[in-house]
């Protein structure tokens, strides 16, 4: 069932997810870091990896849905499989798109694969589960002219972040600096994170300042 939201009910639910999200994403590039797996998140062997940040949004939805179930999109069995067929979809876009930016076609097909699960875990698995299948999908069909309500700019805010954050980490890929850390597709990895990390960090502020005006509006006061 598609619910319309307002920004007011958005900010009340929402606002803390994103705030924890910003937090919990740079913690989860600083644990990576020091446990040396920075260079090795491509790997098939660490593939929990991606399962924890999967995870991470389910559970922010659970909170979200069990915080105000008026206002949250309630999943059919039907909304289910169409939100696995979009994020399947989303996956082999990103793949071929990798590819078409110069990805090995067959002899790095791991390092492209997961690149393209944490490309798709963080841009469509949460709007698909937050707005529903429907709202993602015209989304990424119009990434670059979407104009629609403030909620659902916000989240194409973070679609548009994290997809500029993988493209920003593909610049120093070709640089002649020989730096291990320069291996397809750690920088562009690193760079969806902390473009997913900072788009929340401004979701949260745009949030609480207009909820701030709403408040000033009603006579009320935001702490």
């Amino acid at each position: 069932m598609q619910v319309k939201h307002s920004f007011y009910e958005y900010s009340q639910i929402l606002h803390g997810n994103d705030v924890v999200t910003s937090i919990y994403v740079l913690l989860f590039i600083i644990f990576l870091n020091y446990n040396n797996l920075l260079l090795k998140v491509w790997s098939f062997d660490n593939i929990y990896i991606i399962i924890i940040l999967a995870a991470a949004e389910v559970t922010k939805y659970i909170i979200h849905a069990t915080r105000d179930s008026s206002s949250v999109h309630r999943h059919s069995v039907k909304d289910l499989f169409m939100i696995s067929l979009m994020l399947t979809s989303v996956f082999g876009i990103v793949y071929v798109i990798a590819i078409l930016f110069g990805a090995p076609v067959f002899s790095m097909f791991e390092e492209t694969f997961i690149f393209s699960v944490i490309v798709t875990t963080v841009t469509a698995l949460p709007v698909g589960l937050h707005l529903g299948p429907k709202a993602a999908v015209n989304m990424f069909l119009s990434l670059t002219s979407y104009d629609s309500d403030n909620i659902h700019n916000l989240f194409m805010l973070k679609i548009r972040l994290s997809l500029f954050g993988a493209w920003l980490g593909a610049i120093v890929i070709p640089l002649d600096w020989n730096r291990p850390w320069q291996n397809w597709p750690i920088p562009c990895c690193i760079g969806t994170l902390l473009g997913y990390a900072v788009a929340n960090v401004i979701t949260s502020l745009l949030q609480f300042q207009q909820r701030g005006k709403l408040l000033k509006k009603a006579g009320k006061y935001i702490l």
